[in-house]
């Protein structure tokens, strides 16, 4: 599955200056809304990528920049650490469907720029109590929970600091981008609501285990066995 991000330089390589909603239109398969592509657009001008200039009585159009340029193919790298790292996750596009019809929300991916791997969060990095997933092929790969922000787990992923999880799961991503793949993050946020007896509970937290369960994610499934 090529990367939301991707597929919005891709069109506008070929139809350079379209709005939002017309690049939602033509991303219909892979977007609910235009929402997604505002947030990723606004991220490319961030970046000096993108141009969105406004016109009178007409939304925003997209312009690609001239410090645009496409991406070279990813040489395949070899694994990232010495043990055997199992990297073939087949499709799953019901997983999506699910995770949707849960609550989850598209709100970040990782990447491979150059030599290094880096994420970027297109929203709420900085809530805490979030349950993720990282989605590849349409597949969920990893389910995991954090009592603190999203941007701070994503982190000590990519600087691969914390306990044998975190390390397993670095090494995950690092040999998947290497091999060209593309590793969506969704996050399912705590509404911070539900309450038993006068005490918070945790929705994210309550319901982690069953959706491992239900998922059966294989990064999870191999922590657990090894």
């Amino acid at each position: 599955m090529n990367s939301l991000r991707n597929q919005v330089l891709s069109l506008l390589e070929e139809q350079n200056g379209l709005t939002d909603e017309e690049i939602a239109a033509e991303l219909r398969q892979f977007v609910p809304s235009a929402h997604p592509v505002l947030l990723i657009c606004r991220q490319l001008e961030n970046e000096g990528l993108l141009k969105r200039i406004k016109r009178i009585g007409k939304p925003s159009a997209n312009f690609l920049t001239e410090d645009y340029t496409p991406e070279a193919p990813v040489d395949l790298a070899p694994q990232a650490s010495s043990e055997e790292l199992d990297l073939d996750i087949p499709s799953d596009s019901w997983h999506l469907k699910e995770l949707h019809k849960i609550g989850f929300q598209h709100v970040g991916e990782w990447c491979q720029l150059g030599e290094q791997m880096t994420y970027s969060i297109f929203e709420s990095g900085d809530r805490s109590d979030v349950l993720y997933a990282f989605v590849v092929d349409g597949t969920i790969a990893y389910l995991g929970h954090t009592k603190r922000s999203l941007s701070h787990r994503m982190n000590a992923y990519h600087k691969n600091t914390g306990d044998n999880g975190i390390e397993r799961n670095h090494f995950y991503l690092q040999g998947l981008l290497k091999r060209g793949k593309d590793v969506q993050i969704y996050a399912l946020f705590d509404p911070g609501t539900l309450q038993f007896a006068g005490h918070k509970i945790s929705l994210t937290a309550g319901i982690e285990t069953s959706l491992k369960e239900h998922f059966r994610p294989i990064w999870n499934m191999n922590q657990e066995a090894a």
